[in-house]
Formats: C-alpha cells, sequence, structure tokens
C-alpha cells in the first residue's frame, strides 16, 4: 500500500478505508457523507458538518494507514457504531 494512493483515494470519504481493507468502515463513512452532503446540496443545510466530516474520514484513513504500516492489528470495526 503506498501513502500516495490513500491520499487521493480519501478524497471521497470512505473509499481510503476500503483501499486499507475496511470495507465496514469505508461503506458507513461513504453513506453518511452522501446523505450529509445531498442535504447540504437540496437544503443549504449542513455545509459545515460535509467539511468537518470530510475532514475527519481523511484523517481517520491516513490514520489508521500508519498503524497498519507499524504492524498493529486493525478491526473492521463501524465507525459510528
Amino acid at each position: 500500500m503506498k501513502l500516495i494512493n490513500l491520499i487521493f483515494l480519501s478524497f471521497l470519504p470512505g473509499v481510503g478505508h476500503f483501499y486499507l481493507r475496511m470495507p465496514n468502515r469505508g461503506f458507513q463513512l461513504l453513506m453518511v457523507y452522501s446523505f450529509v452532503f445531498f442535504m447540504t446540496v437540496k437544503t443549504g443545510l449542513f455545509p459545515k458538518l460535509a467539511v468537518a466530516f470530510w475532514i475527519i474520514s481523511f484523517l481517520d484513513s491516513v490514520y489508521h494507514y500508519h498503524r497498519i504500516r507499524k504492524g498493529e492489528e486493525e478491526l473492521d470495526q463501524f465507525f459510528l457504531l
């Protein structure tokens, strides 16, 4: 796994987690972000929440990448549960 690939894939929340072989977490992040983004576009609500969620998802994928590189075991847990 390369960090540069992860960074490019993490521009869409959840996809970076799929790259890290964490599909449960990635799917949940992708669905929640899609809902928040849809609500932002349709109603104009939550624009700061969409940006904050994107940043959290990006940093979370980079965090898990570094933990995997160190050899620590990562569980594919759900993000919000």
